[in-house]
């Protein structure tokens, strides 16, 4: 067997198309220089197998490169931004006077049950009123029928709305929700139907669609081909303020009050897609009266490549819409993961929740002592979060890797003064649009470029560029190719199988040695 396998390293040694082998074995050569050749074959092969185990490595484990696309896309291909509207203002001065309960709390004076019940509501969206007030006992009525009555409508809100540069009747493109700041209004937000699974929400965190929309768009596919302009989620078609959204907001001069927002007036404004729950005041442009809010808005657009699905979400560093499934939305991003996150740990650690977040039909509001729990769960998640480094991010407890596809919107912001009593003075009293017992402030928002280029998740080498790499390393080191690998198998396994099968079979007879 030893001579079988030495004469077929020779053969080998001697025919291969790696000329350089028949040296370390040539015993012609001076075995110093026999020593060299193979010291330097086994330094290039240890350099190859380091160099590919590199490669590999950065193969298996960073799959993803970020990478601009190679064509600018129309502004039209993605929607406009949802834009939530929240005043500070919560109550008319009718319906609570907050001043009146400011010195009738200090008189300690007895507070009738109607107002008491206000009081209690508003006690849960007006961050200031702990300052001066804390709730004597609870009440079991719902939070969400409480604050609709005692809540300003669309009406005392908002004096004219204007979309593409047309007026339009502000309760059409306007919706209610609810969020940390009582309720608030919203434009261009996806319908409940196609955002929330109802089924598996407590009825009281919903307010009901003013109008059914049917939707057309959904973030990894795009709108839909016969689309058209005037599909919804509302799309642009044009740059500038004239084709985007303009809103003339107000409150009555006797209804603005400091005892709930504190030092605040006006409206808080916040832009985000159209597939986001919104129910929280993170993110938002203060909008005081007598200004007018200009946001000059461009879209931030992130594919991918349909290829990068076939590698596991933890690799690739994000999830497609079907790869994780959410039990109160039928749409999943970071956001509405990291909301149903908290949701859940709350109602796993404190029996209870908030009423501005998403809950589950038998969870019950948290009260008394147990209010504060909402605010502790979320602030150790997110102290959590804040240890972990690298790639051990997505382990966390929640886990919400962003979209695959993802969508922002990057907001330039500019302010100037809006002298709405000044342009009711210098019209006449049979053209006077804006009353002098009313604030008023503006809101804008349009696009800044009609193109947008986006970014493109790719595979950053698929098998075929991992192959040409490993090649082009295996001829750069050892001056190989496929047919010295087709050389190695066959003088490995092939030769030496029909060497022995040949001895077998000839028996040769023993003969003396002859010179």
């Amino acid at each position: 067997m030893k001579r079988l396998v030495v004469k077929c390293w020779t053969e080998f040694s001697a025919n291969s198309s790696i000329n350089a082998l028949r040296y370390p074995f040539n015993r012609r050569l001076p075995r110093l220089e026999q020593c060299w050749w193979r010291s330097s074959f086994l330094f290039f092969i240890g350099a190859y197998c380091f160099v590919i185990g590199t490669i590999y490595y950065k193969w298996s484990m960073n799959p993803v490169m970020i990478t601009y696309t190679q064509s600018m896309f129309p502004l039209w291909e993605v929607p406009f931004p949802a834009v939530t509207i929240c005043p500070t203002t919560k109550v008319r001065v009718e319906d609570l006077n907050l001043t009146d309960m400011l010195i009738r709390v200090q008189r300690k004076e007895t507070i009738g049950s109607d107002e008491y019940e206000k009081l209690y509501t508003l006690a849960h969206v007006c961050p200031f009123m702990k300052l001066w007030y804390k709730p004597r006992e609870e009440i079991n009525k719902s939070i969400t029928e409480m604050l609709k009555n005692v809540s300003l409508s669309i009406e005392d809100l908002f004096e004219r709305c204007y979309w593409r540069h047309t007026e339009t009747p502000c309760w059409k493109i306007l919706s209610p929700v609810i969020t940390d700041c009582g309720i608030c209004y919203t434009f261009n937000q996806l319908p409940n139907d196609h955002l929330l699974r109802k089924e598996n929400f407590n009825s009281e965190s919903i307010l009901t669609d003013p109008i059914k929309r049917a939707v057309n768009w959904n973030l990894e596919s795009g709108y839909a081909k016969k689309a058209g302009i005037h599909s919804y989620p509302f799309r642009p078609f044009a740059k500038g303020y004239r084709t985007g959204l303009a809103i003339v907001l107000k409150t009555r001069k006797n209804d603005k009050e400091f005892l709930c927002d504190g030092p605040n007036d006006g409206f808080q404004v916040s832009l985000h897609p159209p597939d986001e729950y919104k129910t929280t005041s993170n993110r938002i442009f203060r909008l005081p009266f007598q200004q007018a809010l200009l946001l000059t808005v461009r879209p931030q657009l992130t594919t991918i490549s349909r290829e990068l699905k076939k590698h596991d979400h933890s690799r690739r560093q994000c999830y497609f819409n079907d790869e994780r499934y959410l039990r109160f939305f039928k749409i999943y991003n970071s956001h509405n993961c990291n909301l149903e996150c908290f949701a859940n740990l709350t109602d796993k650690d404190c029996h209870c929740d908030t009423f501005s977040r998403p809950r589950g039909p038998n969870t019950t509001l948290c009260k008394g002592s147990r209010k504060d729990c909402p605010d502790i769960v979320q602030h150790q998640l997110e102290k959590s979060h804040q240890s972990l480094y690298g790639n051990e991010e997505w382990i966390g407890p929640c886990a919400c890797l962003p979209a695959c596809v993802t969508l922002q919107y990057d907001v330039e912001v500019s302010r100037t003064a809006f002298e709405a009593q000044k342009l009711s003075e210098a019209l006449t009293d049979t053209n006077l649009l804006y009353k002098n017992t009313n604030d008023y402030a503006l809101l804008a928002v349009g696009f800044k470029s009609k193109w947008i280029l986006p970014l493109k998740r790719i595979e950053l080498m698929n098998f075929c560029d991992l192959m040409s790499q490993i090649g082009g390393l295996f001829g750069l080191m050892m001056g190989a190719s496929v047919v010295s690998l087709l050389e190695i198998f066959y003088f490995s396994i092939i030769r030496p199988f029909f060497n022995i099968l040949k001895h077998s079979n000839d028996v040769q007879p023993v003969r003396p040695w002859v010179n």
